[in-house]
Parts: structure tokens; C-alpha cells; sequence
């Protein structure tokens, strides 16, 4: 189903200014986050959000995709990668914080608080990454291919794994940015009711939630975590994790529901409907 709309405006017609109510900002692109003009950006942004403290008393948040994602830590168009989880020949895990100290010293130099999507699926995490050509190197761009396609949406090939990624992550900001870590958000996953970012099945997905629950909570139990982050196409996503959350199994601890001090969701300017 395809609509037409058509807008007309009269310049004549001034009804006043356009107040800034809004105090957020997100983008692929997360390695723009502390090139020279990204620097700049987010330094004109601090001089702003100084304004809008004494006008609202509101924090300016940011939101980026791909803080896991392996590749060539060069941003690109709805793109970027920091390669923080590696495993060498044993299946040892090892990992690289240069390009998060970047990202994240700038946020919080220039003042932003992280909204921190916990995602997309490092390449040693996703499941028979050993498919893939062989020419394909760690930091080296050789166009798309299967990872860069698809496997970044897979669930874990090993979902204790993925908690100790979570918990070494978690732990290495309290560790550089301290208390503060306390007002930051951390989102399991974007949007993953649509297969644009996710090839799992809703039951993959509590799964991911209830183990990224247990990382976080183990590093300190008032840190913030929730989702889902769903899109606008439909709700019934949602109602299964809000059903998982409340009164479903948990996969960690065999108890029923698991901690989630917030939930999110995409409108993209429409309206949803009402849950039940």
C-alpha cells in the first residue's frame, strides 16, 4: 500500500519560533564520533545543550549503532565497527578498547549521556563465521560480503560469550567514566522484530536480553538496561518480550522474569496501537 501526501508552505505566514524540545541525537556512523568535524559537531552541540540546562534542565542523549560490530573501523553510509571482541586460534577471547575510549571520551568531554545499543554480533561471536572467504581480514575492507550482509544480526554462536563481552564492556566504563556510568542506558539490540537488523527469532532475542540482564547487573545493579528498541511495524514483538519479562522463564537463572528498568520503542512518526 503506497500513500501520496502534499505539503504547502506559506513563508508569509510566521507563527512563531520552533521551540527546541528535543534533547537527543543518534547515527550509524559511531567512528565519526571523534574524527575532527565529528568533534566539532558535538562541541557545537555542548554549547547548545548549555543553553537548553538553563532553559529545560534536560541532558542531550546520543544513540549509535555498531559499538560491537567487527570491520574496518572506518565510518561509512548507516556503517562502522570498533572490533572490540576478537578470539584467536584456540577460541580465546581477547579484547581491543582503542576505538571505545575514543567514542565514548568525546561523549562524555562534550557532555552527552550514552544511550549504548548493545550491539551488532562481533564476527568471532557469529555462528559458522568460518564460512566466510577467506580472504576477509580483521580491519581490511573487501566490499560486502556475508558478514557485512547478514551474520552481524545473528544471535551468538555461545550466549555465555556473549554475557562475558557484555560484563568486560560494562566493566571497563565504571572503570574510565566512574558513577556517572549510573545515568547511561543500555539497550539490548536495535530493532529486532524487523529482519534489517535481526535473524533471530523472538525467543533468540529474550534470550540475548536475559544474558545482557545478568552482564550488567553483575558490574553494578543500578545500572540502567532495557529494550527492545522495536520498530513501528506492528506491537506483537513487543507484547512477547513484555510477556517474557514479566512472567516467561528466565534463561539465566530458571526464575520467572527478568529485570528491565526501561522500555523502548520506535513510533517513526506514526501512531501504534494501544497494548493490551
Amino acid at each position: 500500500m503506497s500513500f501520496t501526501n502534499s505539503i504547502e508552505v506559506n513563508c508569509n505566514n510566521c507563527v512563531g519560533e520552533l521551540r527546541h524540545i528535543w534533547t537527543s541525537i543518534g547515527f550509524d556512523e559511531i567512528n565519526w564520533s571523534y574524527t575532527e568535524r565529528g568533534k566539532y559537531l558535538l562541541k557545537t552541540l555542548k554549547v547548545r545543550n548549555e543553553y537548553l540546562d538553563t532553559v529545560m534542565e534536560k541532558p542531550y542523549y546520543v544513540r549509535n549503532h555498531n559499538i560491537f560490530t567487527s570491520g574496518n573501523m572506518l565510518s561509512y553510509p548507516a556503517g562502522g565497527s570498533t572490533n572490540i571482541y576478537m578470539e584467536n586460534e584456540d577460541g580465546r577471547a581477547y579484547y581491543s578498547f582503542e576505538i571505545i575510549d575514543k567514542i565514548y571520551d568525546n561523549y562524555v568531554e562534550h557532555g552527552f549521556i550514552p544511550i549504548i545499543e548493545l550491539d551488532f554480533m562481533p564476527l568471532d561471536l557469529v555462528p559458522d563465521s568460518k564460512d566466510l572467504s577467506s580472504d576477509w581480514a580483521m580491519g581490511r575492507d573487501v566490499g560486502h560480503e556475508s558478514y557485512e550482509q547478514n551474520k552481524w544480526k545473528l544471535p551468538p554462536k555461545d550466549y555465555k560469550k556473549w554475557q562475558q563481552l557484555i560484563e568486560i564492556f560494562a566493566n571497563h566504563l565504571y572503570g574510565r567514566y566512574g558513577e556517572q556510568v549510573q545515568n547511561w542506558y543500555f539497550e539490548v539490540w536495535n530493532e529486532p522484530n524487523l529482519t534489517n537488523y535481526w535473524l533471530g527469532s523472538v525467543e533468540d532475542y529474550c534470550k540475548l536480553y536475559d544474558y545482557s540482564v545478568e552482564a550488567i547487573k553483575r558490574v553494578n545493579k543500578s545500572f540502567k538496561i532495557g529494550g527492545p528498541a522495536t520498530s513501528d511495524i506492528g506491537t506483537e514483538f513487543l507484547k512477547q518480550f513484555l510477556d517474557h519479562v514479566t512472567s516467561g522463564k528466565n534463561y539465566v537463572t530458571n526464575e520467572t522474569g527478568t529485570a528491565i528498568d526501561f522500555i523502548s520503542f520506535h513510533t517513526k512518526g506514526i501512531v501504534m496501537e494501544i497494548l493490551d
